[in-house]
């Protein structure tokens, strides 16, 4: 008996209006750029492929004064190479520790935004950072925060027909950030952790704090009635504060389940983490 193979249609536009009326008949057809993702799954052969490569608008970086627009299929590499005094510092981190070389040179921020794996790169320094990303379609544009668009591994708010143009990064001025990245254990289950922290400080007081952690499900989590705990308070800052802190971050991370963090030294570590992050604030002298 003969195997028929599927036959796979490629298309090529070189606009965003082309792309969204192919996007528009074809609502099915996988978008490719780097294609690292598609390289690491066993998904089937599809029967369109559009391609994202000859977009120019999709490979655009903009730099305003209030924030930076990435082109959705700008490589890890090209951001990496703008330097840590445009990209903002947990992202610069968590992009040049990301993966090998080559693997730099083909990964999309686009396309690992819209993958939504638990192990994607960007996606807790983007949220720590409130990034928006522009969805587009034959019927118009809107814009999403990353924190909403993302839904869980693997899932998204991205509808059948919609592609993301561009990645908006708020320029806004920090005075410590830091980002941390434990690989993936694979035993019992699947786990990973990713930290991005950032504070700001007026005078002796902190201005705004924020703490977002990467895991396997949910893929982000943030609390902002947790960041609120320490906004308005003195440096340096106190062991009951910190206490505190860290004891209803316990409580966030037990409410979001066992399979956020399945391995115990991950949770250990996120907890340290911001101990660290938050004990770092009183050597700062803003």
């Amino acid at each position: 008996m003969k195997s028929v193979l599927k036959q796979t249609n490629i298309y090529v536009p070189t606009s965003l209006r082309e792309l969204s009326m192919l996007c528009q008949q074809f609502p099915d057809a996988l978008l490719f750029a780097g294609g690292t993702h598609i390289m690491r799954s066993a998904q089937t052969t599809p029967g369109s492929i559009i391609s994202l490569n000859k977009i120019k608008d999709l490979l655009k970086i903009r730099r305003k004064e209030t924030y930076l627009d990435i082109g959705s299929c700008v490589t890890f590499s090209r951001i990496v190479s703008l330097g840590a005094h445009v990209v903002p510092t947990a992202l610069f981190k968590a992009l040049s520790e990301a993966v090998t070389p080559s693997i730099m040179n083909l990964a999309t921020i686009g396309g690992n935004i819209c993958t939504a794996s638990y192990t994607s790169d960007v996606l807790t320094p983007l949220a720590l950072y409130d990034a928006k990303i522009e969805i587009r379609s034959s019927s118009g544009i809107h814009w999403l925060p990353v924190m909403r668009f993302v839904q869980g591994n693997g899932r998204t708010l991205l509808k059948a027909g919609e592609f993301v143009s561009t990645v908006r990064i708020p320029f806004e001025e920090w005075d410590i950030q830091s980002f941390l990245k434990l690989d993936i254990t694979p035993s019992p289950k699947p786990s990973i952790l990713k930290c991005a922290a950032a504070v700001k400080i007026s005078k002796t007081s902190i201005n705004d704090l924020r703490m977002v952690f990467g895991g396997v499900e949910p893929i982000i989590l943030r609390s902002r009635e947790l960041e609120g705990i320490l906004i308005g308070n003195k440096l340096p800052l106190q062991n009951k504060s910190m206490d505190f802190f860290c004891s209803e971050f316990t409580k966030l991370l037990d409410s979001a389940g066992s399979d956020f963090l399945p391995n115990p030294y991950h949770t250990r570590t996120a907890i340290r983490f911001a101990r660290h992050f938050l004990s770092s604030l009183n050597s700062t002298n803003p």
